[in-house]
């Protein structure tokens, strides 16, 4: 079964899309209706979706960044656009910005519709595999040192822009060299297996232009579910501002528990510091 929510603002378009996704894969695709983007937001708040079908009217009115903004908060999903006119251009920038397939309204049979859909879902798919292969460590499922370098200059270059304070927590096994050289490298990556990946790592900001539209709630609850899937048994959030009390309250709504303060971690732009919050929340009790 997919799970595909459309979003069409013009009603006639979106019953003949429902119906050409129902008749050709009858009760393998199901087909969730909204006429807005907030609406669309909502939706994927609530619930679980495999696709998004979206007019492209939708795009044009809000711009690419409609896509962007979907692809930050739910980079898993692949998205097909409903394309009003052949425009060659038009579809490769949509295709840029994280549009999967691009399906002329007109003209578009019900096999090439769900064709496009099908793919779409095993082509994202597949690209999420290789970019997991190519940035997580195959052993610990930790971010590997390509990943572990770009996310360490993001950090930096944010913490300059803002005028704040990176941090940088180095853990290690105690004695795990002397369990190497004593019992070889096979135990050692049992070790190693074992201790690093139940617990997973989060972190992320709103940007402030797009704060208040419940992307933070968005962002929280599709991380946990991921976490939860993939056996994680809890969740670190990094770094939460003291000072941030809707932030907080956010986390407080998601279960998460306060750990305790790295004192004065946040310059903030006036010239003074405020303390940075570790979050956690246990995936075993719900």
């Amino acid at each position: 079964m997919i799970r595909v929510l459309l979003v069409e603002d013009n009603p006639g378009d979106a019953k003949r899309a429902i119906e050409m996704l129902r008749e050709k894969e009858k009760g393998q695709i199901e087909v969730t209706h909204v006429e807005r983007l907030s609406s669309a937001l909502r939706r994927l708040n609530q619930e679980s979706f495999d696709a998004i079908v979206m007019d492209q009217t939708l795009v044009d009115t809000h711009g690419l960044d409609t896509l962007d903004l979907i692809q930050a908060a739910l980079g898993r999903l692949p998205i097909v656009v409903l394309g009003e006119k052949d425009n060659e251009a038009a579809d490769h920038r949509m295709i840029q910005h994280g549009a999967q397939e691009v399906v002329m309204k007109d003209g578009s049979t019900a096999a090439q519709l769900t064709r496009a859909v099908r793919h779409a879902v095993e082509r994202k798919k597949a690209e999420q595999n290789l970019s997991y292969l190519a940035q997580q460590d195959p052993l610990t499922t930790l971010a590997n040192r390509v990943l572990f370098r770009d996310r360490m200059i993001h950090a930096v270059a944010m913490a300059k822009r803002k005028k704040q304070v990176v941090g940088l927590v180095l853990c290690g096994l105690d004695r795990f060299k002397e369990t190497l050289w004593a019992c070889g490298q096979e135990m050692g990556d049992l070790l190693l297996n074992g201790r690093a990946r139940h617990v997973a790592n989060a972190g992320f900001i709103v940007a402030p232009d797009w704060r208040g539209k419940g992307l933070g709630w968005l962002l929280g609850t599709t991380m946990l579910a991921h976490a939860k899937q993939l056996g994680y048994r809890g969740v670190i959030f990094n770094l939460v501002f003291s000072e941030n009390v809707v932030a907080r309250r956010l986390w407080d709504k998601l279960g998460f528990k306060e750990l305790g303060a790295i004192p004065g971690a946040v310059r903030k732009n006036d010239g003074t510091y405020q303390d940075a919050v570790i979050m956690f929340r246990s995936l075993l009790e719900r």
